[in-house]
């Protein structure tokens, strides 16, 4: 089941139908519109009652309904009495946490509860378990660069936009006002600005608690450089004001289809006590960039359908997805290749691409 919601709900639902033999998506959301793929009902996530019928005969519930701003205790609730895996796509560290509480002030849980199954924290997490036999690791860099000609949403938009120029967990800065450039493993330069991440300001790699840090940009130089203006703008926005201007940027934003290319790049880099670079591993999408943390539902899915009722209680995506394993089904899929080093010196040296 999904909450059936903007481009990435539409994304999992396609992928969904595409690699999971057997399925039946019901799409659920406030409008019930008739779907040529599969039937919908209506569901309102901030009114209980309407999760009795939403939720009857349902195995998996995939919440893709961002932004998300609400509180999803009922929800989780409604999952847990109900024997229903819960998977949400959530990229904000408040409504994990609001999950994870939910799940523990439940009297017993026997499904799964699996929050931030996106780019950040889910997909992070699970590729950062590579870099559990280095040691020591003082930090991982994590960097997004996403693809200016893909389709945008207001809730990607009003997502991405909110936290610019906040405080940032960098005393000196705030968020996205240190704009910086990385040179990747294929020689390709992009650029970035400092982002906040929905960690506890650490990630778990194997037993050990690293530090986190997060940088995201977009493929065109002109782009980081508005969100950097933005930020001395968006502090003084009421989210009334932010939403009205997203639609506006939705409007005009077929604008930068005409400059921009649908390629995206996810890196993740360890480094060690003096910030020099231990091992990398790059992820890059030549096209439907978005359709990676949309597969990695899908595959988180497929784990929980598998599983029998032996998976159980909050986690996070890592202990569904094993990363030597998903680095490899990633590198099969089309348009998508999967890179890793080793760095000597700090110069880093081509190992190989992972084998699809």
């Amino acid at each position: 089941m999904l909450g059936w919601s903007g481009t990435m709900g539409q994304r999992i639902v396609r992928l969904l139908l595409e690699h999971v033999e057997g399925v039946q998506v019901i799409g659920a959301s406030r409008h019930t519109d008739p779907h040529q793929l599969f039937p919908t009902r209506f569901i309102n996530l901030t009114d209980a009652t309407s999760f009795d019928a939403a939720l009857n005969g349902i195995d998996v519930l995939i919440h893709a309904a961002g932004p998300f701003n609400h509180d999803p205790t009922n929800l989780v609730h409604a999952c847990i009495e109900r024997n229903i895996h819960y998977i949400d796509i959530a990229e904000s560290l408040n409504f994990i946490r609001s999950v994870q509480r939910a799940a523990a002030s439940a009297r017993a849980c026997s499904v799964a509860i699996v929050s931030g199954c996106s780019t950040v924290p889910g997909f992070a997490a699970c590729l950062s378990q590579r870099f559990s036999h280095l040691d020591p690791v003082a930090r991982i860099h994590v960097m997004l660069n996403m693809g200016s000609n893909n389709p945008l949403t207001q809730g990607l938009c009003f997502g991405l936009l909110r936290p610019l120029g906040g405080p940032s967990t960098e005393l000196s800065t705030r968020w996205f006002r240190r704009l910086t450039h990385a040179t990747h493993l294929d020689g390709q330069v992009r650029h970035y600005g400092n982002y906040p991440i929905p960690f506890e300001q650490n990630m778990t790699v194997g037993t050990r608690s690293i530090p986190v840090s997060f940088d995201v940009g977009f493929d065109r130089l002109v782009i980081n450089y508005a969100l950097f203006m933005a930020s001395f703008l968006m502090p003084m926005l009421s989210d009334k004001q932010l939403h009205a201007l997203c639609r506006l940027a939705v409007r005009c934003g077929g604008a930068l289809s005409l400059i921009g290319k649908t390629e995206g790049r996810f890196t993740l880099v360890a480094r060690d006590q003096h910030d020099r670079a231990l091992e990398s591993v790059e992820v890059i999408a030549a096209k439907n960039g978005l359709d990676i943390p949309a597969i990695t539902t899908v595959w988180a899915v497929e784990k929980l359908l598998e599983s029998n009722g032996e998976t159980s209680g909050f986690m996070g995506l890592e202990a569904l997805l094993d990363s030597k394993n998903l680095e490899r089904k990633l590198a099969a899929l089309p348009d998508v290749r999967v890179c890793a080093s080793t760095h000597d010196d700090n110069r880093a040296k081509w190992r190989a691409e992972v084998p699809g």
